[in-house]
Order: C-alpha cells, then structure tokens, then sequence
C-alpha cells in the first residue's frame, strides 16, 4: 500500500471510530515510509526539516541554532515548519532553503482538521523533500502537535526535547501520559538539557551539542532584507540627527503588559530630560489604540507612532535602526536584543519570588535578553494572592497585575543610567 493510501485508510477509521492513537498511527503508516524508502538508514544527511510552531520570541532565540545548523551541514537542504505569523519572519533566513507554515491551533481546537491540514502539507510539500533527519528545538510546553507533525513528515531520524522537562527538577513529577505518548509511540530520539542550562537560547543549541555537532557560537541573529532596512530609514528620516528609541508596548499575555498611562508618565519625564529622543512605538492593530493615546499625549516631534503600519520583519529593521528597546517582554524585545540593541525590559516577575525550579518556572531566567546590555524592571513583591503562586513568572491575574506595581520613576532612573553608559546622556 502507498503511503497516500495508507494515510486515507488511517484517516477513514479514526473518523469511523471517532478515537486518534499515536500508536494506531505508527502502525498504519511505518510500513508504508519503509516501502517507500523513508527508512534507508545507509543515506546520508542531505535534508534536515526544523519544526517550530510557537510565538516569535520563541523563534527568535532559537535564531543561533539555525546559524550553527548550516555551519555543520554547509550542503544539505534545510526547510523550517513554523506559525503562520513567524514564518514571514524567517524567510529572510538565510540559513534555511524552504519555510512552511502551519497552525498549531488547530491540533486542540479541530484534531480532525489538523489531521487533515498535516496530511496535505506532507504530500504537498514535505514527502518528497525525503528529510533524513528532523529537530525540534521548543524545549517547554506541550510539543505533542510538533511530534506529530514530525513523524507525518516522513523524516527518518526525529529529534527533540523530552516532554518530561520537570523530571530534570522534580523526580518525581507527573508528566500527562497524553502528552508523553506522542514521544515514546512515535519513536522520537530526546535529549534533556543539563539543569543548569537554563535559558531558551542556550537550551535550542544544545539540541545540537547532543547531537555531536560543534556549536561555535550561541548568539542570536535578525534577518533583515535591503527593502525593509530602506522603509524602516525612510520612517526615520524626519528624524535625522536624533535618538530613536524603539517602544514595545504590547503583550501577548496581558500581565506581561506594563500599563500605558504609567508609561506615559515615564516618556514625559524622559522626553524632557533627553529632547534629541524620539519613541518609535511599534505593534499591531491590539497595540494601536495604546500607541494613538501615547502619540496624542506627547509632542510630535518625539514619537512616531508605527502600530498597525510595520510588518513583522521591517519592525525588525526599524529596531536595527533605533538606539535601544524600551518595553515589556514581548517577541519585539528578543527582536531588539537580536539586532544587538540594548533593553529596558518591564516584567511582572518579582524580585523576592523564589521559584523552585526558576530553570523551569521563571520567566526571567529562560527569557531575558540575550547577550546585550539590559537591564529588567521587577516589582519588589508579588501582588495579592500572587505572593502564593507557583505558576510560570509567578503572577496569575490576566490583567496588569505585578507589573504595575513598578513605578515610571525607575523607568526614568534605567533610562538615564542607560543612555549615560551608551554615550547618549
């Protein structure tokens, strides 16, 4: 049976039955990838196919792992599957040869429809690229639907991080057997990094070093082509001569989100102390009404306001263009650090909030700003019932919440120190 026939029989008996097993999976279709030649372990590495479905932060610090991917297989075919948003972004990559998306939504929101969505990437696109080896880089969060799609890839060699990151911190945890099965039925190769590797950007390339590859250097990178670098200088050029400061006012988790009127109070105050400055907010349409507010607050010829306006990589570029990120921690900010800009980052995550696990739990230690000048903006204490938590960055409301407890006076205190250590004050 072919491998297209065996997906189709596979798929009319899970609708039939209404059930989906990764192991049911497995058996349907290896004999069908061995008949057709997915299994001949005697190839050598010619196709490697890099799956990543998350937000754009998460690919941005996954960005050195693609670097010193194609430093060790300078020839081979290199393609990336990644969320509809994000693989805009990494087209301009030149490390990888193909970019696909696919929506990882639609594996808890319309399994049937993610079956079907995965099958027609792989006959289209995936199958015949014959990949010899897959990685998986994503080292938190549920990576079932990545494993998924990197068996249906056909891909001989599956590699990725164990679903069970907390046994690295807690023997004894309990990972969901659901989430564990796609690994084990599908016949994934794992690695656990060492518990002292702690942050996302050293985790994803030590997914190589497991590997036996040499990894040179663990920086991150920003692809930017000539035609967003030109837009992104013709925005700016009004102000020439001044100091732009890029301005990332958005969140996609609403307590990462530093309330507007405490930033504008913040601005005010900078803007006067510093008048060569001049804020370029960036964002989309959930950022706009923020930006037009902060734009309307404060005289015209400091702020630029660019929400709703920038795709995802000429925001990059016009943060290649300003002189440091000042923000919370959103997908902009590891966007910043990539250009090597420096960062003031606001974060919920208090001070005195002792995580257990902070290689596990804390958002300050996995997500910082990589390898640039930075300084993060805490609360000193956890709010309310905060102070008990034990979730991920610690605060639990779906509100700005910690994170406003900080006050735009240390806003304005980083800010100088900052401009005063790049030269600017």
């Amino acid at each position: 049976m072919g491998l297209a026939e065996a997906v189709a029989e596979f798929r009319t008996r899970m609708k039939a039955e209404k059930t989906f097993t990764p192991s049911g999976l497995f058996a349907a279709l290896e004999p069908a990838f061995e008949a057709g030649g997915f299994r001949d372990s005697r190839r050598a590495v010619q196709n490697i196919l890099v799956i990543r479905l998350d937000a754009i932060g998460d690919m941005v610090v996954t960005s050195g792992f693609f670097r010193e991917l194609r430093r060790n297989f300078p020839l081979a075919g290199i393609d990336v599957v990644a969320s509809p948003l994000v693989a805009s972004l990494m087209e301009a990559c030149p490390h990888v040869d193909e970019v696909f998306s696919f929506a990882e939504a639609l594996f808890t929101k319309d399994f049937s429809g993610c079956f079907d969505a995965m099958t027609e990437l792989c006959q289209q696109s995936l199958w015949p690229r014959r990949y010899e080896l897959c990685l998986c880089p994503q080292w938190g969060d549920d990576k079932s639907a990545t494993f998924l799609l990197a068996y249906m890839s056909g891909a001989e060699n599956r590699v990725g991080f164990d679903q069970a990151i907390e046994w690295m911190y807690h023997p004894e945890a309990q990972v969901p057997e659901a989430a564990e099965v796609f690994q084990e039925d599908l016949e994934m190769i794992v690695c656990r990094t060492p518990p002292e590797i702690v942050h996302e950007a050293a985790r994803s390339v030590f997914l190589l070093k497991n590997l036996g590859l040499r990894v040179e250097d663990d920086s991150l990178e920003a692809w930017i082509g000539e035609k967003e670098r030109a837009r992104a200088r013709r925005w700016l050029a009004p102000y020439e001569g001044k100091c732009p400061v890029s301005l990332g006012i958005g969140a996609g988790i609403q307590n990462r989100k530093y309330p507007v009127e405490k930033y504008l109070i913040a601005l005010d105050e900078i803007r006067k102390r510093h008048s060569n400055v001049v804020f370029v907010i960036l964002g989309g349409a959930a950022e706009h009404a923020d930006g037009q507010y902060l734009a309307q607050s404060l005289p015209a010829g400091q702020i630029l306001d660019l929400t709703r306006r920038t795709t995802l990589r000429e925001s990059a570029a016009v943060l290649a263009e300003t002189s440091l990120y000042l923000g919370n921690n959103t997908g902009l900010m590891h966007l910043a650090a990539a250009t090597g800009r420096p960062v003031i980052m606001t974060c919920q995550e208090p001070v005195d909030w002792k995580p257990a696990c902070p290689g596990l739990d804390s958002l300050v230690a996995r997500f910082s700003p990589w390898k640039v000048p930075s300084v993060v903006l805490r609360p000193a204490h956890a709010a309310g019932a905060c102070a008990q938590s034990t979730l991920y960055g610690c605060c639990r409301a779906n509100v700005p919440h910690c994170i406003a407890q900080i006050e735009p006076a240390a806003i304005v205190q980083a800010f100088d120190a900052m401009m005063e250590a790049l030269g600017k004050a």
